[in-house]
């Protein structure tokens, strides 16, 4: 079981290219711009709900521990891991890339500008995360 980090900013994009990661690896997530907002909501509106009664104690808990591994912005301190991806962040991602280790950071962005910038800066591109997990 790898530590995996992974920093990005679309739900959709984090679930159709991490998702089978979950429970497969120890995985913290930083969710950044409209993905902090989704996430943000979802976990008010489940809370809402709990109180309400919508949602058991043991449901809601769940909920709450299925979620845990999302955190919203960047920190400042970034957790050693095995490995790092991060999205394109509408270019945002080469400050991040700086920071991490270099030999287990992967750019992983539908943004052929980006990655062309990624790849003349010699930054690791990848197109899917099995490329290196497997």
């Amino acid at each position: 079981m790898a530590k995996i980090v992974i920093f990005e900013d679309n739900r959709s994009d984090f679930n159709f290219r991490y998702g089978e990661l979950i429970g497969q690896h120890e995985v913290i997530v930083y969710a950044l711009g409209i993905f902090s907002v989704e996430h943000e909501r979802y976990m008010q509106n489940a809370r809402t709900a709990f109180e309400q009664g919508k949602y058991t104690r043991k449901q809601y808990d769940d909920l709450l521990n299925a979620k845990k591994h999302i955190h919203l912005g960047i920190p400042k301190e970034i957790p050693e891991a095995d490995f790092y991806f991060t999205d394109g962040l509408d270019g945002e991602c080469f400050s991040l890339l700086n920071r991490l280790p270099r030999d287990r950071s992967y750019l992983l962005s539908g943004d052929p500008n980006i990655r062309e910038a990624a790849i003349s800066s010699n930054f690791n591109t990848i197109e899917d995360v099995l490329e290196v997990l497997t």
